[in-house]
């Protein structure tokens, strides 16, 4: 299906063996071409301003939302330069399968036996989505490549990036590298000898080294979030400066906002402006097709509360 706007076409096509939900930027299409100018991006520079694209994002939403719900978010991204993608997570929307549990109900069997796997499996059709953009649409190939994730969404997407090289920011929104969330009001831990496989193989607080290419990575946290304790997150991020990054400290940052409902874990309607400024400041600093004119900005000090 098609649905048209002022500036872009999203489509939903069955991507790489699943529904994803699409957006290019306003004068550029999956071919290569802006329609301004009419030149394909293969003979263009790296940074192409605001008639090109400035990378490739792929946004994944929170437990149990489906990825019609981050539209707008993927019109933002394109608005601001980016192709934006976005799929269902495994037994999500499109994906769900009759008689398996909910999302929620997963959660109550527990998080090693349900929704660790489920992380490592969105992990991976994160990194499949990237490979079929690339074979999908050849002339952005090179692009710089970028993840967005929420929640749910924000562990997969930190998983990926330590598998997936070619992706150079993330951005992991209530996240959590920890998954056994010490301080946490919201687990259900249970048992499960394959969790515990997946834990020592896959979560980020044990697997630091798995993050020696140095992607950018921000977490957006609550400051109140009893759900996932944004101290989680500054602990990693803290301990990640001191080894891996470094050389490299200003790739790795937590960005602390107001929190609002649910035990801390939404953000609070002022916070919402914060939380879309992060995003745009992260991804137009670390990814290398950034308009030059983004450059000179140093820190996103202004961003936190």
């Amino acid at each position: 299906t098609h649905t048209h706007t002022q500036t872009q076409t999203h489509t939903q096509v069955d991507g790489p063996g699943f529904p994803i939900l699409y957006v290019f930027p306003e004068h550029s299409s999956p071919d290569g071409m802006t329609a301004r100018t009419g030149a394909n991006h293969s003979n263009m520079s790296s940074s192409i301003g605001p008639l090109g694209v400035q990378g490739l994002i792929v946004c994944v939403p929170e437990l149990g939302a489906s990825k019609e719900q981050l539209t707008a978010q993927l019109i933002t991204l394109a608005n601001a330069g980016f192709i934006a993608i976005a799929f269902d997570g495994r037994e999500h929307g499109e994906r769900h399968t009759a008689g398996m549990p909910s999302a929620t109900e997963g959660w109550q069997q527990g998080q090693k036996a349900y929704y660790w796997p489920l992380l490592v499996n969105t992990a991976n059709d994160i990194i499949a989505t990237i490979e079929w953009a690339r074979y999908m649409w050849p002339a952005w190939s090179s692009i710089a490549v970028g993840v967005l994730g929420d929640s749910m969404g924000g562990d997969a997407a930190l998983i990926a990036t330590s598998i997936d090289e070619t992706i150079d920011a993330v951005i992991a929104v209530r996240a959590a590298p920890n998954w056994l969330r010490p301080g946490s009001v919201g687990n259900r831990l249970g048992e499960s000898d394959d969790g515990d496989e997946l834990f020592l193989s896959y979560c980020p607080s044990v697997n630091q080294k798995a993050y020696a290419h140095l992607p950018a990575i921000c977490f957006i946290a609550g400051d109140s979030d009893r759900h996932v304790p944004r101290g989680l997150a500054v602990e990693f991020c803290d301990e990640l400066q001191r080894t891996v990054y470094a050389e490299r400290p200003d790739k790795i940052q937590v960005v602390t906002l107001a929190s609002g409902g649910w035990n801390g874990h939404m953000f609070s309607r002022d916070a919402g402006p914060k939380v879309q400024a992060a995003i745009m400041f992260w991804f137009r600093r670390h990814l290398d097709t950034v308009s030059a004119a983004f450059s000179q900005v140093r820190d996103s000090s202004e961003i936190t509360t």
